[in-house]
């Protein structure tokens, strides 16, 4: 826990400001949680959860700040789904919403193809300002080769829209010959 105490003379005030706790269960599960109140009031919240028996990796954040809320949450699973007869399998699933939100993009580049590579690179929380009425919605998937667990290639793709002032924005982050180790992890 952290706990701020304020002494002004005779007066004094405490505060929880944060939670961080872990479970481990043998052979059932193992995770952690943190929740976070800032001097303004934000609130951030993270939880990571790894289902032993069944090889499920769970993951979700939530942050509040100034009227702006986001949410983040992801599933992975230990075995592909097929797709059809493709070879391929879906790994996860990973979601996103933000209300009161826009895509914190960084105008003082010219080219917008770096500036977007810029904006896929920051961290899930970093990726959105403040903009009242504007929200976001974004549902993604990780794919992967099924006969060898996605090592030969595997795919984390999303696909964002916003609105009112419309946005559409498809990602993918994709590795050859390499350990399937996408989101969440």
């Amino acid at each position: 826990a952290t706990i701020r105490i304020r002494i002004d003379g005779p007066n004094i005030e405490v505060d929880l400001r944060g939670l961080a706790a872990t479970i481990d269960i043998p052979n059932t599960v193992v995770g952690k949680g943190q929740l976070q109140v800032a001097d303004d009031g934000a609130v951030s919240a993270a939880l990571d959860l790894n289902i032993l028996p069944a090889e499920l990796k769970v993951n979700a954040g939530l942050k509040y700040e100034d009227d702006m809320t986001q949410l983040e949450a992801g599933v992975r699973f230990a075995t592909g789904i097929p797709l059809a007869g493709t070879g391929l399998g879906v790994y996860g699933f990973v979601g996103r919403f933000v209300s009161n939100g826009t895509r914190a993009l960084n105008t003082g580049i010219a080219d917008p193809v770096q500036r977007e590579l810029d904006w896929f690179g920051k961290a899930p929380f970093d990726k959105y300002t403040k903009s009242d009425g504007q929200f976001a919605m974004g549902l993604g998937v990780v794919v992967g080769t099924l006969p060898d667990a996605g090592f030969t290639f595997s795919a984390d793709a999303m696909l964002v829209v916003e609105a009112p002032d419309p946005s559409v924005v498809f990602s993918l982050d994709a590795t050859l010959a390499q350990p399937n180790n996408k989101t969440p992890d």
